[in-house]
């Protein structure tokens, strides 16, 4: 792969990947976020101050949560139901895995299940490194954003799911962003060495660094927040 079509791969979003037409017949509502969304909201707050939370997450995640403070239009009916993606084969184990993880992991687990009916699964586009099975075996929902269960356009919350033995590309994060692990993965930062991370820690990763993640014998799920807009 030439250096220019390297960075070509590198420059493309996979959190905005769509389906065609997802969004085509939205309603959207003004009403209270649902319980679920904010419970989601609030526990990753409490990781994101948590003591075991590098100080860069801390102050990128603050600024994400402040935000989130004011709900935006709550979208009660995503285009046809039709062309949403399938729900991964992997989100139940995941699911299962992250209830077995304290009451933060069963209140996580609860609330994403109560969500589940309205995410809309799509997959983003493979790059530098990724494994052979990646683009098969991976999928995002947008639930704060653009497409998602809330629309907004000055931050995004989002969820990733790597099947067992999946190798995220490397990426170039084009906004300051958080990813809280949900289960057992391992990630790493500008070539660094992996390390593994689990549910209780955010990780920081500064607009324009590269990223990569892999999950091991275990789904991989992990909600990350981009910072879109500084003020």
């Amino acid at each position: 792969m030439t250096s220019s079509n390297r960075r070509k791969q590198e420059s493309r979003d996979p959190f905005l990947a769509t389906p065609a037409g997802v969004a085509r017949s939205a309603s959207r509502s003004w009403g209270g976020r649902p319980k679920a969304l904010q419970h989601i909201i609030d526990t990753m707050g409490n990781v994101i101050v948590s003591p075991a939370s590098p100080l860069m997450a801390n102050f990128t995640g603050c600024k994400v949560i402040h935000k989130l403070q004011k709900p935006g239009a709550h979208v009660t009916a995503v285009g046809d139901p039709a062309i949403k993606g399938a729900r991964p084969a992997s989100f139940d184990t995941a699911l299962r895995l992250l209830s077995k993880q304290g009451a933060q992991g069963r209140g996580l687990s609860e609330a994403l299940g109560d969500l589940r009916d309205s995410m809309v699964w799509h997959q983003g586009p493979a790059g530098p490194y990724a494994s052979v099975n990646f683009e098969r075996d991976h999928a995002h929902a947008v639930l704060i954003g653009e497409h998602g269960l809330e629309q907004r356009s000055d931050v995004r919350i989002g969820l990733t799911l790597l099947a067992p033995y999946t190798r995220f590309p490397d990426f170039l994060q084009p906004y300051p962003s958080v990813v809280l692990p949900l289960t057992d993965g391992e990630f790493t930062l500008e070539g660094g060495d992996w390390s593994r991370r689990r549910l209780g820690t955010a990780l920081h990763y500064p607009a324009g660094s590269h990223f990569a993640v892999r999950s091991t014998a275990r789904p991989l799920m992990m909600l990350w927040g981009h910072l879109l807009q500084s003020r």
